[in-house]
């Protein structure tokens, strides 16, 4: 959006590693890297982070459909979507929204934001 703009990078050697989210801020015309998004802490992200991305308003919207959160039991992972707010220049991840159980397929590979 704007000066703001989100990169997703996985590794293609390490197929068992999660995907990683980058975010770019232009000024005077330049593109700059200002910090990897990272999940809160217990929330293990997969290498489906990212495929689904959003920008507006100052918030970054992540889907990762196999996600998974330390307070989710059973055998499917739900999947969620992350919500990274700006805060004091960072973006955090305040908000993360999931379904209230497994379902087959999890959140779909497209959202968007609005």
């Amino acid at each position: 959006e704007g000066d703001l703009a989100a990169v997703r990078s996985v590794n293609t050697e390490r197929a068992e590693l999660p995907a990683r989210i980058f975010l770019f801020r232009r000024a005077a015309g330049k593109w700059t890297m200002v910090q990897e998004l990272l999940p809160a802490k217990g929330i293990a992200h997969s290498r489906a982070f990212g495929m689904s991305m959003a920008i507006s308003q100052g918030r970054v919207v992540v889907g990762d459909v196999a996600a998974r959160g330390a307070d989710e039991t059973g055998d499917l992972p739900c999947g969620c979507v992350l919500v990274f707010e700006e805060k004091d220049g960072k973006f955090e991840n305040t908000l993360r929204l999931m379904p209230r159980e497994p379902s087959a397929p999890a959140f779909p590979p497209g959202c968007g934001m609005s």
